[in-house]
């Protein structure tokens, strides 16, 4: 397996710190161990690579270009430890579960009801995306959404109805009286672009009536 290949992540460090400090003793005082133990540690990485790693002058070390290149991937691959180390620290301090809502759901129902979730004696934190972006909220361990439950790849659960009915401005509706559903066909209409949450619009209502929303007048689009 080509893990049997990596060299020991002790040879690596001091290597790398040596590289970045351009001195063994400042190495070895960074890593709190001998000058001596550097350097033979990184004899021993280039006897395992079978390369040379710095060229040696007085009072000087200086990367050979095998070295450079060899310092970019191990500085690559410590900063990603680094950042996985850190992010499973910060995890089990306090485990969030990602909550996610559309900013309709958000502003309605979840922020006055927010509250009931908090608890500082709780192992549990939220982290908590309000968005009308698929791949944000999609991207959460739960996710509350407007919609008819069809996520390919999760499982949803109806938490409550919604009652869905046109709008308009009273002045409009004075110029431009409207009785039945067919009336809106002639109405100058503003459509709501959900149609990524499978949510409600023009087209699926004036369907639900029994109108073919074919001849319906979209003015407007909007997100909100």
């Amino acid at each position: 397996m080509l893990r049997r290949n990596l060299p020991p992540l002790d040879l690596l460090l001091p290597f790398e710190a040596s590289a970045r400090l351009g001195s063994f003793t400042r190495a070895a005082e960074e890593l709190s161990v001998t000058q001596s133990a550097v350097s033979q540690r990184v004899r021993k990485l280039e006897e395992l690579l079978e390369i040379s790693l710095f060229e040696r002058r007085h009072r000087a070390i200086e990367l050979t270009p095998e070295g450079r290149e060899l310092l970019n991937g191990v500085k690559v691959a410590l900063q990603h430890l680094t950042s996985a180390t850190h992010s499973l620290r910060q995890r089990e301090a306090r485990r969030f579960l990602r909550l996610a809502c559309d900013t309709s759901i958000g502003q309605h129902w979840l922020v006055p009801r927010i509250e009931t979730f908090l608890n500082p004696d709780s192992p549990v934190a939220i982290d908590l995306t309000v968005s009308d972006s698929e791949a944000e909220v999609l991207g959460a361990d739960v996710a509350v959404l407007h919609g008819d439950g069809q996520w390919p790849g999760f499982v949803a659960r109806r938490l409550f109805g919604d009652m869905v009915f046109p709008v308009c401005a009273p002045g409009y509706l004075e110029r431009h009286p409207i009785a039945t559903p067919d009336d809106l066909l002639s109405a100058e209409l503003i459509d709501l672009d959900y149609i990524h949450w499978n949510w409600m619009n023009w087209s699926i209502w004036l369907t639900e009536t029994g109108v073919d929303p074919a001849s319906a007048r979209i003015l407007m689009r909007t997100n909100s």
